[in-house]
């Protein structure tokens, strides 16, 4: 059973690196492009809120 908790952590770990990821290559391609990066900018473009782009 610590086995399977230990492989769901892992598996968490590793979506969650990749949104950080997500949100990252987000931030630098606007603010290429328009010189910032607005939370109301990054929460269209990623389909959620600005609370949980500010969380």
């Amino acid at each position: 059973m610590e086995q399977h908790a230990q492989q769901y952590a892992t598996v968490r770990n590793a979506h969650e690196t990749e949104l950080i990821e997500d949100y990252v290559e987000l931030i630098g391609d606007l603010l290429a492009h328009r010189g910032e990066a607005r939370a109301a900018d990054i929460a269209n473009r990623m389909a959620v809120s600005q609370a949980t782009v500010s969380k």
